[in-house]
């Protein structure tokens, strides 16, 4: 049976059609950006509180260090605090010698240039935690782009102050900043 010269044109335009189709399908598709979450944990050494201590852990949201201008240039316009790097979220939390939590772990959502703390008293008739040595963590949780590194504008402090007068006897920065993979 012969095939007719209709048959014949169609098969090559079907041919081309599937080709064209497997191509299609086979391509890149363009999926807009997409957001990661970087994480990382600044951790503070061991610290020995006595009674009528507090420890003070401080989280602050600072905004993009630049280098100074300089001065034979025009100056730029400060940067937009509602442009990113947008909030980030902390979770506080107090550990003792062992590494178990002491109390239960404070998250706060820190805007641009704004800061959190949460105190964890020690002495008679404040919690019933008796003193001893202890340490704390901060772990930042801030949305970037993938393949970028993390942008870090969450800093962390750790104060030892008397209780009753609020004198801070020691200022601590953290001894560990690790970085952790960036999940989606």
């Amino acid at each position: 049976m012969k095939n007719s010269p209709m048959v014949r044109g169609m098969l090559p335009a079907a041919l081309v059609g599937v080709a064209a189709l497997s191509v299609a399908w086979a391509s890149p598709r363009e999926a807009g950006p997409r957001q990661v979450t970087h994480r990382w944990v600044e951790q503070f050494g061991m610290v020995t509180p006595a009674d009528g201590q507090i420890l003070r852990l401080h989280a602050v949201h600072l905004v993009h260090l630049q280098r100074p201008p300089d001065p034979r240039v025009a100056a730029e316009p400060p940067p937009d605090p509602d442009l990113p790097p947008g909030p980030c979220r902390v979770l506080l939390a107090f550990q003792d010698s062992e590494g178990a939590l002491i109390g239960a772990p404070v998250s706060k959502s820190l805007d641009v240039g704004k800061s959190g703390f949460v105190d964890l008293s020690f002495g008679p008739g404040t919690n019933d935690i008796p003193p001893g040595p202890c340490r704390a963590s901060v772990w930042v949780f801030q949305p970037g782009s993938p393949g970028t590194p993390p942008p870090y504008p969450c800093q962390a402090t750790l104060e030892l102050l008397d209780g009753a007068t609020g004198r801070v006897s020691v200022h601590m920065l953290p001894a560990v900043q690790h970085a952790l993979p960036a999940v989606q």
